[in-house]
């Protein structure tokens, strides 16, 4: 899938969605701005494309699914970790976006 067919409308560029930027070796982690345009799907706001900007490679779960999105994302020890707005932080596989672990935090 395209990341520009994702997240915002026709004509609109994708690149002025974006809240944060992680660039790995082989691809690219995408914070999408909530606050802009929801992904088509819901809300599943964290994706990686490829290199070139253009392919999703992934689309990262989210620690629960009623009204949550990622809100911040950091890279720290080769492993995602992501603050969704529901108060929890997840430990996300950046090679396949599968959350490896989350808890609860306040």
């Amino acid at each position: 899938m395209k990341l520009k067919d994702y997240c915002v409308a026709s004509g609109v560029d994708p690149f002025s969605h974006f809240k944060s930027l992680i660039m790995l070796d082989d691809s690219n982690v995408i914070l999408l701005d909530y606050k802009k345009d929801l992904p088509t799907n819901g809300v599943n706001n964290l994706v990686c494309i490829d290199n070139q900007y253009e392919n999703i490679i992934w689309i990262a779960d989210l620690p629960t699914r009623l009204y949550d999105i990622y809100m911040r994302v950091e890279l720290k020890d080769q492993i995602l970790l992501a603050w969704s707005s529901n108060s929890y932080i997840a430990e996300i596989d950046p090679k396949t976006g599968s959350i490896l672990q989350s808890k609860m935090v306040w």
